[in-house]
């Protein structure tokens, strides 16, 4: 594995002499942009194809208590990163739980599900439900909770909060990296052989992980 600045630069060196403008396309926070991107692509077609996750592309996340986001009683609400979308049914929040990994929370994935759950007699005061919505995680069930973990597939890695840019392993493995290096190319290539604005380009699925 490698840093994403590691990985950055290594595109910049393959990229030296190919028929697109560099300098005009890989300015770095752009292509940091790109490498988020396009690991997001790699790892939804290998779920796929697989239905499994890589342990390498997963990050603990220790979502901190905030007593600003408190603005509801019924549920505890913590920040949390955006996760990839590996299919139309499932996303990258792969455990949610206690710091020990000895209880998993219940996740529900529509609002309308956990209103129910809430509101029956039987399942009320049951086990601890979340449901994650524009960057937020809604914990009900333990009104005191100001903890918890979860191992995660995150859209952009570096907003994990233990995550160190310079230092830390970018989460992908080897063989995904060289795919995404190899979408990365084809995409930014046929935008600068073609007069379509490459921004717009980038809104389709490359066929390499069709």
């Amino acid at each position: 594995m490698a840093t994403l600045v590691q990985i950055a630069d290594s595109i910049i060196r393959d990229a030296q002499g190919s028929s697109f403008a560099l300098q005009s396309k890989f300015q770095i926070p752009y292509l940091y942009d790109l490498i988020h991107q396009y690991r997001s692509l790699v790892i939804q077609a290998y779920y796929s194809k697989t239905g499994r996750v890589h342990p390498l592309w997963t990050q603990k996340v220790y979502p901190e208590y905030n007593k600003d986001l408190q603005d509801d009683p019924c549920c505890v609400k913590f920040e949390v990163p955006s996760p990839v979308t590996l299919d139309d049914q499932t996303d990258g929040f792969l455990y949610i739980g206690t710091l020990t990994k000895n209880c998993a929370f219940r996740r529900f994935m529509d609002r309308s599900e956990l209103a129910v759950y809430n509101n029956h007699r039987v399942t009320k005061g049951g086990s601890i439900r979340t449901i994650y919505s524009d960057g937020i995680l809604e914990v009900y069930g333990d009104s005191l909770l100001k903890e918890l973990m979860m191992d995660s597939v995150i859209y952009n890695p570096t907003l994990v909060s233990e995550y160190n840019i310079d230092m830390s392993e970018y989460p992908l493995d080897q063989n995904s990296i060289a795919a995404m290096k190899k979408l990365i190319f084809e995409i930014t290539d046929n935008a600068a052989k073609s007069p379509t604005n490459i921004s717009q380009t980038m809104t389709d699925k490359p066929s390499a992980v069709k």
